[in-house]
């Protein structure tokens, strides 16, 4: 790890310890209520910048934590975010080069530059031994001589060593307690010093955020505004092109027209922000979060949106060519009349989308999942679809013309009238689907499991079908075998 990252990351950590801690004690108390949504926030902040710092780090990446928290138990929510808390803070602290009992003030702090960090209490030097007492002895002479009261006798007496050593044991004892003593104070000072700073940076934050809901976002350009918590803030027609809000809290933001054409938006929340008719034209979104957000009529041109969450958005009409958005993740979206030409969307989840005529001719999908999702009148002409998942997907009337789909899982599919020439479905398991009226003509099927499939009316002339399973489960030897399924086709 580069010593710039490494400082960074200590930042990140000591904010991740000072949000737990604030965390415990509002538990402890018993005050939650209201406290899990701004800690959430803070939490996914804090994540966006350890994602920013650490990209391909996979662990990191799985500490994701975007939940829905409309009618979650608050006690819940706040227990999640302690064990996330929790498992950063350990991860990150594993990675530092000093142990985890080094110096705060030694780690730095991310709001050091507003408020030092509270310095450490000098040791408490050690209790020097106590010298062994002597053995002593004192003696009186009495003289007496008969009756003579000034005669001499001679009588000593002395002090017992042990009873002098038990004396020595206690005051050493009582050292050592008063040690532990001033120990428990220093720490307790430490202690009031950092609830007083962490006070000091909430009040500031406080401040920043009542000042943000008047400043006018109409000319934000190349704003630098990292970690930022906008949430809820109308800010149509906004311009943020070319700034910097990586890591920000844009949730239920209304963005409507907003420009974000080259900002840095990576690990950004999004979710329910109203985005519609946004330029996002070029924006490096990674890992950002878009749930349940508005996003119809936005312009995703040449974005780069590696991994980041569409899930529940409704995206009609937008626009996503030449995007990159290996990864990314649009379950259940809306993605009607939605342009995603020449886009990488290799491993891209489109599980139970609505993408009726959108158009993703010419992207790059090997290994994309369609999986229940309606899919009518799709383009997906010359795409890669390798080995792509349409399982018991809507595909009425879709065009994947010479589009390669080998071992490509189309079982359960509805794909009647769809238009598979040219293709190559080497392999691709065609089990149970309905391809009535379908057009096959010169694709590519050798190997391919047709057990089950519906073919009335399909064309499968030129078609190549060597070893292919037909819907009965015997194996195809001449185009005359169609004929029992009500398919059609021409001998070579």
């Amino acid at each position: 790890m580069e010593p710039q990252t490494q400082k960074q990351v200590a930042q990140v950590l000591q904010a991740v310890r000072a949000v737990g801690r604030s965390l415990e004690r509002a538990y402890n108390m018993g005050a939650i209520e209201g406290v899990g949504d701004m800690m959430l926030a803070q939490y996914q902040a804090l994540h966006g910048r350890t994602m920013e710092l650490l990209p391909d780090d996979f662990f990191i990446g799985t500490l994701k934590f975007s939940p829905n928290t409309e009618g979650m138990d608050e006690r819940k929510l706040v227990s999640q975010l302690q064990v996330l808390l929790g498992q950063l803070g350990d991860y990150l602290e594993g990675m530092m080069p000093f142990p985890a009992s080094t110096p705060r003030a030694q780690m730095g702090s991310r709001f050091s530059s507003g408020i030092p960090p509270i310095p450490p209490m000098p040791p408490v030097p050690p209790v020097p031994p106590v010298p062994p007492v002597p053995k002593f002895k004192a003696k009186i002479n009495i003289h007496k001589d008969g009756d003579d009261e000034n005669a001499d006798e001679d009588f000593s007496f002395g002090f017992d060593e042990p009873d002098i050593a038990g004396a020595a044991d206690e005051i050493r004892q009582s050292l050592r307690e008063a040690e532990e003593e001033i120990r428990l104070k220093a720490q307790d000072l430490r202690n009031m010093g950092r609830d007083i700073q962490e006070q000091v940076i909430n009040l500031t934050r406080k401040t920043l955020h009542r000042a943000m809901g008047a400043f006018d976002f109409s000319n934000a350009r190349e704003a630098k505004m990292r970690g930022a918590n906008l949430s809820g803030k109308d800010m149509s027609n906004a311009d943020f092109s070319d700034g910097d809000l990586s890591g920000a809290n844009l949730s239920d933001a209304k963005l409507d027209h907003a420009n974000f054409s080259d900002a840095n938006l990576r690990g950004a929340n999004l979710s329910n922000a109203n985005l519609h008719s946004a330029a996002m034209n070029d924006v490096r979104a990674d890992s950002a979060n878009f749930h349940q957000a508005t996003l119809n009529h936005a312009d995703f041109g040449d974005a780069s949106l590696r991994g980041a969450n569409f899930d529940s958005a409704s995206a009609e009409s937008a626009r996503f060519e030449d995007a990159n958005a290996a990864g990314a993740n649009f379950n259940a979206a809306n993605l009607t009349n939605t342009n995603f030409r020449d886009a990488d969307l290799r491993g891209a989840n489109f599980h139970g989308s609505q993408a009726e005529n959108a158009d993703f001719e010419d992207s790059n999908l090997p290994g994309a999942n369609f999986s229940n999702a309606t899919l009518t009148n799709i383009t997906l002409r010359g795409c890669d679809l390798n080995h792509a998942n349409f399982e018991h997907a809507t595909l009425h009337g879709a065009d994947f013309e010479t589009a390669d789909l080998k071992g490509a899982n189309f079982e359960g599919a509805q794909a009647s009238n769809a238009n598979l020439s040219e293709t190559d479905l080497s392999r691709a398991n065609l089990n149970g689907a309905d391809f009535s009226g379908a057009n096959f003509e010169n694709a590519e099927l050798s190997g391919a499991n047709l057990t089950g499939a519906t073919l009335k009316g399909a064309d499968f002339r030129d078609a190549s079908l060597n070893g292919v399973i037909l819907p009965d489960g015997a194996r195809f030897k001449s185009m005359g075998d169609l004929e029992r399924f009500g398919a059609y086709g021409s001998e070579d």
